[in-house]
């Protein structure tokens, strides 16, 4: 799913408005992939971890309750399939949200890059 929304965001982003075909350089793609990926790696970590802390605490229910032994299974497994039964944290991920880049900064830290950089945006057909 981050790959398709990255994929996308990069096409929508990036894309050329000009009405001539340009087919971008290799070097072009990977510098503007590996951009998005970075500003984007941040918010993406601290968003997976809210999920992980949920993801523990019902763990530790499980264990604490006994369910392994009571339901069968394994407590992994039944976290796994369902954590209703168990208690949340108070936290959800909206915290991450000032650590997540806007498209437009993204596209103003590529623009800085490639410029700096010298990088060749079409490839000569």
């Amino acid at each position: 799913m981050k790959l398709v929304t990255t994929f996308l965001l990069s096409a929508i982003l990036f894309s050329s408005g000009s009405a001539s075909a340009c087919e971008l350089t290799d070097e072009y793609k990977t510098v503007r992939n590996e951009i998005t990926k970075s500003a984007r790696e941040s918010f993406n970590q601290c968003k997976a971890s809210v999920l992980q802390a949920q993801n523990w605490y019902a763990f530790t229910q499980c264990i604490e309750q006994r369910d392994d032994k009571k339901i069968g299974g394994t407590c992994s497994r039944i976290t796994g399939h369902n954590q209703k039964q168990y208690k949340l944290l108070s936290i959800d991920a909206s915290h991450c949200n000032i650590l997540g880049a806007t498209s437009k900064e993204v596209k103003a830290i590529f623009e800085e890059h490639i410029k700096e950089k010298g990088t060749i945006k079409c490839k000569v057909t």
